[in-house]
């Protein structure tokens, strides 16, 4: 059984807090775990996100162009 954890941001301060979030769920025993991170409307911060994690196979990212909220 595969297990989604969603990561929303919208604005983070501090990307470092975002990529310990990530990895720490990377880490975890269980291997069959896929990382989803919701960038809401900042294109900056998507870039970012994008570089650091685009080429791993368990992580999507999905970027909405402008701030739609988490429940979209």
């Amino acid at each position: 059984m595969q297990v989604s954890v969603v990561v929303c941001t919208h604005d983070t301060e501090r990307f470092s807090d975002l990529v310990e979030a990530v990895e720490s769920i990377q880490n975890q025993t269980y291997d069959a775990v896929e990382v989803v991170v919701v960038c809401d409307g900042n294109d900056n911060l998507c870039n970012r996100i994008e570089r650091r994690f685009g080429g791993e196979s368990n992580v999507q990212i999905h970027c909405n162009d402008q701030n739609r909220g988490v429940s979209y």
